[in-house]
């Protein structure tokens, strides 16, 4: 609430023998949420060389929570699946699939990607000094087609990091109250965009982030209404379109 944060999501985590965050889960809204924040305990389920993996809005433990050995597993533990299984049973459960720290670790992410399991990446900037996750998303993946959300996410793993450095924004639809399913619907449609502060205007034709806009045979054109409000003063604004 001080953060002004409407959705938290905290994850339920391995470290070897260790597991953090176990006693929070309830599989539904947590017991401190209150009308204007929601708190959700879901998992981050990893694989040190495949990926990892952010299980949102799961109702059911999803396990194993770290797979094939040390340094996120216990030692001598055997790889007992792929990051695809975990993502797959997180829809089952209504629950959203995400890759968190997008792209790292890279291994498994494009497969997942394509196969269409994801139902949003996850940036974290503060993790990296280089805007890689933007080169792969948009030279990548945007290009080949494939729209997958935007989220934005703190991977708070100490005190020494304020949570909600870097959030999501999420448009739900006009003056529609704020519920995690709701949450999670806009989410899903990429009615989203990642921030470190300013708060963003979109549009395009008049239409929102997540929409698609058809266009003739012969092309045309489309009007672009962009902006930025903050508390910290900055310089310009960016609009990137086909690498410009």
């Amino acid at each position: 609430a001080a953060e002004d944060i409407d959705v938290t999501n905290i994850l339920v985590a391995q470290w070897g023998d260790l597991f953090t965050n176990t006693w929070d889960y309830t599989g539904g809204l947590s017991k401190v949420s209150t009308r204007d924040t929601l708190i959700w305990v879901g998992q981050e389920n990893r694989q040190h060389t495949l990926g990892h993996s952010s299980l949102l809005g799961i109702t059911k433990p999803i396990y194993p929570i770290c797979t094939g050995d040390a340094e996120e597993a216990e030692l001598g533990a055997e790889l007992e699946n792929v990051i695809g299984e975990w993502l797959e049973k997180t829809r089952m459960q209504g629950g959203l699939a995400l890759i968190p720290h997008f792209p790292y670790p890279i291994c498994e992410n494009a497969s997942l990607i394509m196969n269409d399991l994801v139902d949003a990446v996850e940036f974290s900037y503060a993790m990296r000094g280089e805007p890689r996750e933007l080169y792969d998303y948009c030279y990548h993946f945007l290009n080949l087609g494939q729209r997958v959300p935007v989220v934005g996410g703190t991977d708070k793993m100490s005190n020494t990091c304020i949570l909600g450095n870097c959030r999501t924004f999420a448009f739900l639809g006009k003056d529609e109250p704020l519920t995690y399913e709701r949450w999670k619907r806009a989410v899903r449609r990429g009615r989203t965009y990642s921030s470190l502060g300013p708060v963003l205007f979109f549009r395009a034709d008049g239409r929102h982030l997540g929409d698609t806009i058809l266009l003739g045979r012969g092309g045309g054109t489309i009007e672009v209404e962009a902006g930025a409000d903050s508390v910290y003063p900055f310089d310009y604004i960016e609009v990137v379109m086909n690498g410009r």
